[in-house]
């Protein structure tokens, strides 16, 4: 907030909080997401948005080719989102899954016979 207050920037608007549906959508239509967000490398994947991770909260973390990670370097920073713009969109990762292990869980657990006879011990 103070760094907006101080600092009349016309391209750039700050945001509190979003809805679900919301956020998807400007991630989806993000041409490229900066910070350090985990969404960035889930959600992100999934919807092929290019994606600058900044420092360490997401090192080791499982990630598909849409995440270039880089240190707090402001020209660092700057290269790899002027790479990512330049990319563009990347196809579709289902790094994550592809929304459909629920169906498979349930169909899984529908074939199973589990024992129902509960046993009484006395102690």
């Amino acid at each position: 907030r103070v760094y907006r207050e101080r600092n009349y920037l016309k391209k750039v608007e700050f945001f509190r909080n979003f809805s679900v549906e919301d956020y998807a959508r400007i991630l989806k239509n993000a041409v490229c997401a900066i910070g350090n967000s985990s969404s960035f490398l889930r959600e992100g994947a999934y919807l092929g948005t290019p994606g600058v991770v900044i420092g360490t909260r997401q090192s080791g973390r499982e990630h598909a080719e849409n995440i270039i990670f880089t240190d707090y370097d402001r020209h660092k920073i700057s290269a790899s989102v002027r790479s990512q713009i330049q990319h563009g969109k990347y196809p579709r990762s289902n790094i994550f899954g592809d929304g459909r292990s629920g169906k498979r869980i349930a169909d899984l657990l529908s074939k199973l016979s589990p024992p129902i006879q509960k046993q009484m011990h006395n102690l």
